[in-house]
């Protein structure tokens, strides 16, 4: 069972290639620049040509990232 954030609550906690690239403001080329260099968040798959990402994962990766 997932236990979501009352204010945050509205947001999937998954999200699609398209929903991860707005979600951390980055293009669908540097999302895949990054998955392939292994500097991203872990992918899950949702289907055959489908991937995703725990929102909970990207909000670990952009905490990451903060200088």
């Amino acid at each position: 069972m997932i236990t979501l954030i009352p204010e945050q609550s509205h947001l999937s906690p998954v999200l699609s290639a398209n929903d991860t690239c707005h979600y951390v403001c980055i293009g669908k080329t540097t999302l895949y620049h990054l998955i392939n260099k292994g500097e991203f968040a872990k992918r899950i798959r949702l289907g055959a040509n489908k991937i995703g990402f725990l929102r909970v994962d990207l909000d670990a990766w952009l905490e990451g990232r903060k200088f």
